[in-house]
């Protein structure tokens, strides 16, 4: 207990103690020596200036009670120490233990859940109220402003009754009740569309429920709703704001990436640029990913006895703009006798009609300097690196590519062992002539964004079953996607919801993947394409994010395939051991082809889970590995 100062205490007149009453001294002086040491108001003399004497025999009362003070009885039979003649090692030994601190208390992890889909999807509008009326312009200042200094009830209500001593009309008409005036003022915002659709409850998600609850759980199902993206994202194109801060076009090149413009992610994409791209010589959009043919202007090329400044063939990895200078990011495609050093010998060995990709040898090209498009070269993804391995003749193509060099290690690897170009996966899911009608032959803006994804609990010590998730626009700088106002929720998954139920129900956002027509600011139509660059959240939601893992399994790394055992090993060659995209998808169908019990053993020793990643269902042309960085916040 801590006595407050004379000065903090209210003026009262306090009557005196009689003389001769011991007793309360003696009460005081008890009280005192029972408390903690505290400031000059703790003396004796500032104790009876504070305190009465009934007020004194109440606190010695209580404090005996609580064991603070000893009683009597105790008093006669305790025995007084006197601590000056022990020696100090005595001294610290009878000295009393510092109290120990208590241990915080951790939640357990969300369970991971199953995967049921429901193929038929129904979706039903869900009315918002809104007033055509216009409301009353005083009425309308007067809601917002209750609304933000927090008016009670009672406090507008005696307002009103103020207020309607005036003559004025509109003050003769404000409501009595505040709930009336701030539901008038909701009624006059233009609402964004919300959607809804019932989905099961999944009861291993809700392990506090009693088994009878668990099994009522199963006959119910919940709505889940949601906030209609499309026109979530027309009216964020319709704000000049937020066009004041919105970057269009193709990445940007700059030395070191600060802006996710400026990023490779954004730069191998087709869908990102807004319909702006580089050209060939006959005025046709160049792709990342595509294979060209561009004249070398390097006096020190690497193809052996080969004249310089003549024709090569290189893939396109990524697209910028600098000073309105377009460049190409290419890497080097070469014969594999045409290299120096000469490459050691493989096993299965080289083919008469292999080429080999060059992976760090990358040049930057201009437009002028690209001569045309190659199609005729094949990658095989489902090639290997094994003994005995036969390299696959091209069923259309002259030439096929199936293995990559690495010239700073000088090794070798199977195409299929290499990331994907995100143009390559948008080729493979759209169509190249699709995406030439969406993007290039008709006005087009791109939104890319984020996705954060994530569960979680309304209060600190609840089951973390709410699954929220939420857009973020990459078009703006990061300041402003650190804004609140710029993280925009899509939808809450309802207690006991299915993650993959969830994520299907999200149906419009894949709508937006391939491309919807709207109305621009100037009146005409223009086509929105608003695909996801990246999905963010913690680790344990991007391995089930990514069809992985949990990452308390043997192999629990979402990007290689570490074991436990070896967790520690710095050195380990996340490259030779690493997640693929084509990788991954080779190894689920080897494993869907066999028995279930050698395909569940299968999926454990890659540390993968038995279905796909639900997100396919949305964005169909995700890459599985690189969709999903680390989330520093999150990790």
């Amino acid at each position: 207990m801590i006595l407050p100062s004379v000065e903090d205490r209210l003026e009262e007149d306090v009557p005196e103690a009689p003389q001769g009453s011991e007793n309360a001294d003696t009460l005081s002086e008890a009280i005192i020596h029972s408390l903690p040491e505290t400031d000059s108001h703790s003396t004796t003399e500032g104790f009876h200036d504070v305190f009465t004497n009934e007020e004194c025999r109440m606190m010695l009362e209580a404090a005996v009670e609580e064991q603070v003070l000893p009683r009597e009885e105790d008093l006669e039979s305790e025995v007084v120490v006197d601590l000056t003649n022990i020696p100090c090692e005595e001294a610290e030994e009878r000295s009393p233990d510092p109290p120990r601190p208590q241990p915080s208390i951790e939640m357990p992890p969300p369970r991971p859940s199953g995967i049921q889909t429901s193929p038929d999807i129904v979706f039903e509008t869900v009315d918002v109220p809104h007033i055509e009326t216009p409301m009353d312009e005083f009425h309308l200042l007067l809601a917002v402003w209750l609304d933000d200094a927090r008016i009670t009830r009672q406090q507008y209500a005696s307002l009103v009754q103020i207020l309607q001593t005036s003559k004025m009309q509109s003050i003769q008409e404000l409501p009595l009740d505040i709930n009336t005036l701030k539901r008038n003022l909701r009624g006059q915002m233009s609402q964004l569309p919300v959607i809804s659709r019932k989905i099961p409850v999944i009861p291993s998600q809700l392990p506090t429920l009693s088994p009878n609850q668990r099994h009522l759980n199963q006959q119910y199902m919940k709505n889940l709703y949601i906030i209609d993206p499309i026109p979530l994202i027309t009216r964020l194109l319709h704000s000049p704001m937020f066009q004041s801060h919105m970057y269009k076009g193709l990445a940007e090149l700059v030395p070191r990436a600060g802006e996710l413009w400026q990023s490779l992610s954004w730069a191998s994409s087709i869908r990102s640029t807004s319909g702006e791209f580089a050209q060939y010589p006959d005025h046709s959009p160049i792709f990342p990913s595509d294979i060209v043919r561009y004249r070398c202007r390097s006096r020190e090329c690497c193809v052996a006895g080969r004249p310089p400044f003549m024709p090569h063939l290189g893939r396109v990895r990524g697209v910028y703009k600098q000073e309105n200078i377009k460049v190409l990011g290419t890497q080097s495609i070469r014969q594999p006798g045409d290299l120096l050093p000469p490459i050691d010998s493989q096993d299965p060995p080289f083919e008469s009609f292999e080429l080999i990709l060059l992976e760090d040898d990358e040049v930057l090209l201009t437009e002028d300097e690209v001569l045309g498009r190659e199609p005729d070269v094949f990658h095989d993804r489902q090639f290997k690196i094994v003994p005995g391995m036969i390299v696959r003749r091209p069923p259309s193509s002259t030439f096929t590519i199936c293995r990559v060099y690495k010239k700073s290690g000088n090794t070798v690897r199977a195409l299929q062992q290499t990331h994907a170009i995100r143009g390559e996966l948008e080729i493979a899911q759209y169509g190249r002539q699709h995406l030439v009608d969406t993007l290039s032959s008709q006005r087009c803006v791109s939104v890319p964004y984020q996705t954060f994804m994530d569960g979680f609990g309304l209060y600190r010590t609840m089951y973390r079953s709410i699954m929220g998730v939420y857009m973020i626009p990459s078009c703006v700088p990061v300041a402003e996607r650190a804004k609140r106002s710029n993280v925009l929720p899509i939808t809450l998954g309802p207690h006991g919801s299915n993650f993959p139920e969830v994520v299907g129900s999200l149906t419009h956002l894949r709508r937006l993947e391939e491309g919807v027509d709207i109305t621009w600011t100037d009146g005409r139509p223009i086509r929105l394409v608003a695909g996801c660059i990246a999905y963010i959240g913690d680790m344990p939601q991007q391995n089930d994010n990514a069809g992985c893992k949990r990452p308390h399994a043997n192999r629990g790394c979402r990007t290689c395939l570490i074991t436990e055992e070896v967790r520690d090993d710095f050195q380990f060659d996340i490259e030779t051991f690493g997640r693929y995209h084509f990788q991954v998808q080779d190894q689920r169908r080897t494993a869907t082809s066999q028995p279930p019990t050698a395909r569940a053993k299968m999926f454990k020793e890659l540390g993968l889970v038995k279905d796909p990643s639900p997100l396919l269902q949305i964005c169909p042309a995700l890459d599985v590995v690189t969709h999903f960085p680390s989330d520093i916040c999150h990790s």
